[in-house]
């Protein structure tokens, strides 16, 4: 499997001896491949970051169907190219893409609408020239579009911005192009943070230690596996049906209800992280579980993925894809049995001088099979029929059987846990 790291500036043609480039040199893309010498690594340079490719960058290209990596557009073919490839597992796409391209230019009585080398030259004896540009297409998103299982690392970089908003930069970037991981730094401040989908924030004291930092989860997070789901075409189920009916654990909905009114779960453009669940009785399906990519402030409104189980190697469920924890949710059960009958995991960190199972989250991406290995290993009962581990730079997972009473899990967790706040600090509101 193959692992690139494109570095450099791209440029855009407006006309011949005239672009709009995002200048960069391919220092960052340099060292971190440095990094990454246990892995198969290809490193791929625009021609800001090389004036002449390698044998092994010129066979890219050629395959690509590119002459020299440029252009915005150069770019995007390697990028289709990358992800069309079944061999490709990561891409580390650290170049900085031109942001803006050109719209209209007006110089004297010319107007032209039309860019490239191939144009005109501009005549500056014409006098000034006005400019209209636009934004530029955000290639980025096409990576994982179709590909879920390329490892994307992107880059994110901010002027002048607070450490916590530019973190909250990174942490839309990695959210909306469904990145694994984004290291973010803000040039005028030197502020660098490598960021992951558990929207945790992990700070460096310089670029060389954010570097280190990123290589490190890069070469663990890109052995982990995922279980996929298959997507049953039917309703979601509404909890509060299940609860009435008396198929659901009684201490379930209450627990849920609390956390959800204390502030656990936090939007974050509109969705927000974490997960729960609870087995089921009397029905077609085992378990009930949150859904992906929603805000579970309204889980009560909107409903929840019935869990029919496992087929194929894959997560058979209902109505939705159920969050990626649910195959943490179905290890848990594997390993406590009949100790438990019900889960919920939500962002937030311990309260000052409360002991509770720790275990690093570093390693591990939330939903894989080794995050889940690693949540049900390190759990512990801490009250009679309560288990709960607090994964570090991630939150707590808390299970409970069904016969404690709602009260006694509220109050462990709120005595345990500050769910008003969130771990790595709250993600303040983003600059427009």
């Amino acid at each position: 499997m193959r692992f690139y790291v494109i570095t450099g500036g791209t440029m855009v043609h407006v006309t011949p001896h005239f672009a709009l480039c995002a200048p960069a040199f391919g220092r960052v893309g340099r060292e971190l491949a440095e990094r990454l010498t246990s892995r198969d690594v290809t490193l791929v340079r625009t021609s800001m970051a090389s004036r002449e490719p390698d044998a092994r960058e010129r066979a890219l290209f050629e395959a690509a169907g590119i002459e020299r990596l440029e252009t915005n557009d150069d770019l995007a073919r390697l990028l289709d190219h990358l992800v069309a490839d079944p061999e490709t597992r990561c891409i580390v796409l650290a170049a900085a893409v031109c942001d803006w391209v050109p719209t209209t230019l007006q110089i004297g009585d010319q107007a032209l609408s039309e860019f490239g080398k191939s144009v005109p030259r501009l005549q500056t004896s014409k006098g000034s020239a006005t400019l209209d540009l636009a934004p530029s297409d955000k290639l980025i998103g096409r990576i994982r579009r179709e590909r879920k299982d390329v490892f994307l690392v992107a880059f994110k970089a901010t002027a002048g911005l607070e450490p916590q908003h530019t973190y909250a930069q990174g942490l839309r970037l990695l959210k909306t192009a469904s990145a694994n991981l984004v290291l973010a730094n803000d040039v005028q401040r030197g502020t660098n943070v490598v960021i992951t989908p558990e929207e945790f924030p992990y700070w460096a004291e310089t670029r060389a230690d954010a570097l280190d930092q990123l290589a490190e989860m890069i070469l663990a997070r890109t052995q982990l596996s995922f279980v996929r789901t298959r997507v049953r075409d039917e309703p979601l189920v509404d909890p509060i049906a299940l609860h009435a009916e008396g198929a659901i654990p009684a201490n379930f909905l209450p627990v849920l209800r609390h956390v959800i009114a204390a502030g656990a779960f936090k939007p974050f453009l509109g969705k927000t992280s974490g997960h729960f669940g609870c087995v089921v009785s009397g029905k077609p399906y085992a378990r009930i579980s949150s859904v992906r990519k929603v805000d579970h402030n309204r889980v009560l409104q909107q409903g929840m993925a019935p869990i029919y189980g496992y087929a194929d190697g894959r997560i058979v469920a209902g109505g939705a894809k159920p969050s990626v924890g649910e195959h943490t949710q179905h290890q848990i059960y594997e390993a406590l049995g009949e100790a438990v009958h019900a889960i919920v995991h939500f962002h937030c960190p311990t309260r000052p001088g409360v002991e509770v199972p720790r275990a690093s989250q570093r390693a591990f991406e939330c939903g894989s099979v080794e995050c889940g290995d690693n949540t049900a290993k390190h759990m512990r009962e801490i009250e009679p029929g309560i288990f709960a581990v607090q994964l570090e730079g991630h939150g707590p997972n808390i299970a409970f059987h069904r016969d404690v009473p709602a009260k006694r899990v509220i109050a462990l967790i709120e005595r345990c846990f500050d769910l008003a706040d969130k771990s790595g600090g709250l993600v303040p509101s983003l600059y427009p």
